[in-house]
């Protein structure tokens, strides 16, 4: 988290090659990006200026070094002292837990959803200012007819016994 913004991410790349170690290889390459998007002055920058700054390192990776980066499935989350960013690729429904509530953050056919795959140009951001949801939840294209029942969710991801 910088200073003024912080970035959360998850995701799977490489996945189809069916090789576990230039999958993981890509997920190091990943983390490597969005490690040097919030170093040094973009610590300092806002939630938009974060994403776009990930995005542009993420694009400037060879593809290769990604597992060819067609079958990226990445959410990106940055907040700031106003609100929150979200934005993505491979995503078929993204959610977010406002008020104790899972609630569907866009409908489908939403710009945020789409096929897996680094995206050519940096993606937009879908801004929430409020209702700020306290967790975001995306689940991958090909199971976007999944609703997450939110406790059942809960207890598998360790937030409750």
């Amino acid at each position: 988290m910088g200073a003024r913004a912080g970035l959360w991410a998850v995701g799977r790349v490489g996945a189809s090659q069916g090789d576990p170690q230039r999958a993981y290889s890509a997920a190091r390459t990943v983390e490597a990006a969005l490690r040097r998007a919030t170093a040094g002055a973009w610590r300092e920058t806002d939630r938009n200026g974060l994403l776009r700054r990930a995005w542009e390192l993420l694009g400037a990776e060879p593809p290769a070094s990604v597992g060819g980066g067609l079958d990226a499935t990445v959410l990106l989350v940055a907040e700031d002292e106003l609100g929150v960013g979200v934005a993505g690729v491979g995503l078929g429904a993204v959610w977010g837990v406002v008020d104790g509530a899972l609630r569907r953050l866009v409908p489908r056919g939403h710009p945020l959803l789409g096929p897996p795959g680094l995206p050519g140009a940096v993606p937009g951001v879908l801004t929430l200012d409020g209702p700020l949801p306290t967790d975001v939840i995306g689940a991958p294209h090909e199971l976007a007819a999944l609703s997450p029942v939110l406790d059942r969710l809960e207890r598998q991801c360790g937030v409750l016994p």
